[in-house]
């Protein structure tokens, strides 16, 4: 908890909107042994970090982690999130509707763990 602490103190969260919480998701999931590692970045906000999410996702892919995006209303950083969720190999969803985020939610969930069939005569 303290590392926690020391990562988020001195930042301010209000002009953040969740784009901080990024290299902590990647780092988190990186070491762990899965099948199947994959962040969904939902944000109403815009980013005032000077992030390189290019090299953080190229990274990431190497530890099969993907990403899928969500701009919740009007967002100010649209094409960011339209890009990281190419370059992550994942989905960016518009969303107009907020009441349409659990139905994004299990079609995410479906996506990433389909089984896949591997057919070697």
């Amino acid at each position: 908890m303290k590392k926690v602490k020391a990562r988020v103190k001195g930042k301010d969260r209000d002009k953040d909107k969740g784009y901080s919480g990024l290299p902590l998701a990647y780092e988190r999931l990186a070491p762990l042994k899965l099948q199947w590692k994959h962040v969904i970045l939902l944000t109403d906000g815009q980013s005032y970090t000077n992030s390189d999410f290019q090299t953080l996702i190229e990274e990431g892919a190497k530890n099969n982690i993907t990403i899928s995006t969500m701009a919740i209303g009007q967002v100010e950083d649209r094409r960011l999130l339209e890009s990281l969720a190419e370059m992550g190999a994942g989905t960016f969803y518009d969303v107009a509707d907020e009441s349409t985020i659990p139905a994004i939610m299990s079609t995410e969930t479906a996506m990433i763990s389909r089984t896949y069939v591997e057919d070697n005569p």
